[in-house]
């Protein structure tokens, strides 16, 4: 076997184990309280080893997060999967107090930030790049607003209801063809 290939699974190994322990301490502590040291402890990993794979605790939520955030880039893209979104924002429901937390935080505009940066790739045929960029960054902001309003009981949305306005005011092909 190459000395690629064992090194690409260790690497996949490293990572679950890192955002294996990860989840498994967000699940039982706030986001604020958990510390790179806990990340490592629970992954049976060198700090070095951490810090290889990912630039701190931010980093290993955003990869953390990706998941949740590709259903809502691909909607805003005009490439919406009501099941995928309504499987989100379920999560995002069972895990409000979580939800809150992240969204009443300085993380809350990295994931802003993040999702933006998806939604912009997602819409990588676009002819006019600036205009793309600025309806991901538009989406983006958007989406986390709904979401926020949402999660804090100030949008009388279901779930159905808030998936089908996310797809729905997605991209249309045609609204970047060219001038």
């Amino acid at each position: 076997m190459s000395d690629t290939l064992v090194e690409g699974r260790q690497v996949r190994r490293t990572r679950a184990a890192v955002l294996t322990a990860f989840r498994k301490l967000f699940l039982t502590r706030r986001y604020v309280e958990i510390r790179v040291a806990d990340i490592v402890e629970g992954a049976n990993v060198g700090r070095s080893t951490f810090y290889d794979h990912f630039a701190g605790k931010e980093d290993v939520l955003m990869v953390s997060m990706a998941p949740l955030l590709e259903p809502l880039a691909d909607a805003a893209a005009g490439r919406g999967d009501y099941a995928r979104v309504l499987a989100v924002l379920k999560h995002f429901r069972e895990q409000t107090a979580r939800a809150r937390a992240i969204f009443s935080s300085a993380v809350y505009f990295k994931l802003v930030d993040r999702l933006a940066t998806m939604i912009a790739l997602g819409l990588r045929g676009a002819p006019d790049k600036e205009e793309a960029q600025a309806f991901a960054v538009e989406k983006s902001a958007a989406q986390f607003g709904l979401l926020r309003a949402w999660i804090n009981g100030q949008l009388p949305l279901s779930a159905d209801q808030l998936a089908a306005k996310l797809i729905a005011t997605g991209v249309r092909p045609y609204a970047f063809a060219s001038k």
